[in-house]
């Protein structure tokens, strides 16, 4: 991943004024960099603008997926999301992995009680086993989909981090 300061103790976020005490969202995030970055407005961070906010925004260019020296909001979640997911995913793995073998089988799942088993949907190839990639692609695809509600399965985690 090319930025090291998301998912890591959140120092971009502190960076960028987000030193509230709840966890801010990738969209609170993405927000909070462009108004502070964004000093021409048009919506997209340049090389430029992002240059000129010193060493640690350098990593934001990272996020630049099609390679058009640009970052827009979407390209920014994207990676943050990603990042963020990461974070939860060594938290959560490091909780209910009693084994110690990097992944999580059924019976570590399910001995880490309701919030845990919200993850079982994660084994994608159906064998069993929830990888740290599977894991990571779960948390990645379902808070890329917006799941705020309390009610949806990833939220239920949030217990475990």
């Amino acid at each position: 991943m090319t930025i090291s300061g998301i998912g890591q103790g959140m120092s971009m976020s502190m960076l960028y004024g987000m030193q509230n005490t709840q966890k801010p969202s990738a969209s609170d995030i993405v927000n909070n960099i462009f108004q502070k970055l964004d000093t021409n407005g048009d919506g997209v961070l340049s090389a430029d603008e992002i240059s000129k906010a010193g060493n640690q925004a350098q990593n934001i260019l990272g996020a630049d997926a099609n390679g058009d020296r640009v970052v827009t909001k979407d390209e920014l979640s994207a990676e943050i999301t990603k990042k963020m997911a990461s974070h939860r995913a060594h938290h959560i793995m490091s909780k209910l992995d009693t084994n110690g073998d990097g992944s999580l089988s059924t019976d570590e799942i399910n001995n880490g009680g309701t919030a845990a088993q919200s993850i079982l949907p994660a084994d994608t190839n159906g064998d069993g086993v929830v990888s740290m990639t599977e894991l990571i692609a779960y948390l990645t695809n379902n808070s890329a989909a917006n799941l705020a509600s309390s009610s949806e399965t990833p939220s239920q985690l949030n217990s475990l981090v």
